[in-house]
């Protein structure tokens, strides 16, 4: 079982402000009733209550660097309200401790074995693709054609390299395991 990575954050808490939740927007799913930040918030008479999402110099439990935008450089993070927040800027924190090396730049490569996602996301049979961590429900985390890390479930890939074992979900399922964690 590993601990999560303690964090502590640096930038500039105005721009994790949140706003209103997406049940007001147009939203690709219909059910997604996430908060947006108030910097992504399309609505212009925005009466909400706005908690921000980290504060400056509190520190946070967070879980992968992963890649965005084809760069290894954001994190989960598990923020003020609980929800672990993915994609967001390794720059605006600091590593506090890291004891169980979460925050590593392994890869591990797995093979697409299935043609179900090749509709719906940026997965496609017979392709490799990086793999850099494991959720609890044992789901690998993958860098996908769009250049972003995805939850894919394990199911659709072969391993064909997992030097450091970091899909071996006796080892890591509960690095994103947030209960066991709970402050």
């Amino acid at each position: 079982m590993l601990n999560p990575a303690k964090v502590r954050f640096i930038g500039d808490e105005r721009t994790y402000k949140l706003a209103c939740d997406q049940s007001f927007m147009y939203c690709s799913n219909g059910e997604d009733e996430t908060w947006l930040y108030c910097r992504d918030c399309e609505k212009k008479d925005c009466q909400m209550e706005s908690p921000r999402r980290f504060v400056y110099s509190k520190v946070y439990n967070a879980y992968f660097l992963e890649y965005w935008s084809g760069t290894r450089d954001s994190l989960h993070v598990k923020g003020e309200d609980g929800i672990i927040d993915h994609f967001i800027p390794l720059a605006d924190f600091e590593i506090v401790s890291d004891v169980d090396n979460v925050l590593n730049n392994y890869e591990a490569v797995v093979k697409c074995v299935v043609r179900t996602y090749e509709r719906y996301s940026m997965i496609y049979y017979g392709k490799e693709y990086k793999a850099i961590g494991v959720d609890k429900q044992g789901a690998y985390l993958v860098l996908d054609e769009s250049g972003d890390c995805y939850f894919y479930p394990s199911s659709a890939f072969e391993i064909i390299n997992d030097d450091h074992g970091i899909l071996d979900v006796t080892k890591h399922y509960c690095i994103y395991d947030w209960s066991i964690f709970s402050e």
